[in-house]
């Protein structure tokens, strides 16, 4: 902001030796006037306030918020499709693996939810 100033007044400068080359006449009163204007525009750039940085957040979440859930069942395999004692291996075949892949699922959403509502917190997400 000062260069611009200084800028100005070397234009102003410039122009009233421009003014008094080709009138002839001496300028007296605008000396006093460039002050002023170089006085008002080194005032404006020195009152101004510089805005503060906000205190940074640690906006790492944990990488469990960032590991793929698993979404493929294993596959039921008994030996004997025919024989009804083969609906017996289905909950340990399928439907246990299935609910420990579900648990794992929900930690990692749990993970992701803490970590984003830290971060609003803070203020850094809306």
């Amino acid at each position: 902001m000062i260069l611009i100033a200084i800028l100005i007044a070397c234009l102003i400068l410039a122009i009233l030796d421009l003014v008094r080359a080709i009138t002839g006449v001496p300028v007296r009163h605008t000396w006093a006037k460039l002050a002023l204007v170089l006085a008002l525009v080194l005032t404006a750039a020195c009152g101004r306030s510089v805005p503060q940085r906000p205190e940074p957040v640690p906006a790492q979440c944990d990488s469990l918020c960032f590991a793929p859930c698993n979404t493929q069942l294993p596959k039921w395999t008994p030996a004997n499709p025919d024989d009804p004692a083969a609906w017996d291996t289905l909950g340990p075949q399928v439907i246990k693996p299935g609910q420990l892949q579900l648990q794992q699922c929900e930690l990692r959403r749990q993970a992701c939810d803490t970590c984003i509502q830290r971060l609003r917190v803070a203020g850094v997400l809306l």
